[in-house]
């Protein structure tokens, strides 16, 4: 076997045992509770209530949305969440008179599910 050949053997090895190290990590982030969503969108709604009460506009309904913007290397996620005024009563009519959606708040969370932001917009 040819010094070329033993090394890429091991960086095949490296990067297999790289993908099945990853790939635990992201596992057992899940398992430990990391992800709730109806949780993290909680303490988000409180952190920013204040804002949400200012901005609250007659006929329009808050409505919030979790985005995983990274993950970490020793596992969990970096997350925002997104609270949007959005309008509280279907439209029945063609073409519809909506008002537009609007962003009004974001709370952004670290990999160990602390808050590190709000953003009042």
């Amino acid at each position: 076997m040819t010094t070329f050949e033993k090394v890429a053997k091991f960086g095949t090895m490296m990067i297999a045992a790289l993908a099945l190290v990853v790939s635990i990590s992201s596992f057992t982030s899940i398992d430990n509770g990391n992800g709730n969503e109806n949780s993290l969108i909680g303490r988000a709604h409180s952190e920013v209530a204040q804002c949400l009460a200012a901005a609250q506009v007659p006929g329009m309904r808050y409505e919030a949305s979790v985005s995983v913007i990274s993950s970490c290397f020793a596992g969990g996620f970096i997350r925002t969440v997104y609270f949007y005024q959005v309008p509280a009563q279907p439209c029945h009519q063609e073409p519809c008179p909506r008002p537009a959606v609007r962003l009004v708040a974001s709370v952004q969370y670290g990999c160990d599910d602390d808050i590190i932001g709000s953003t009042c917009y």
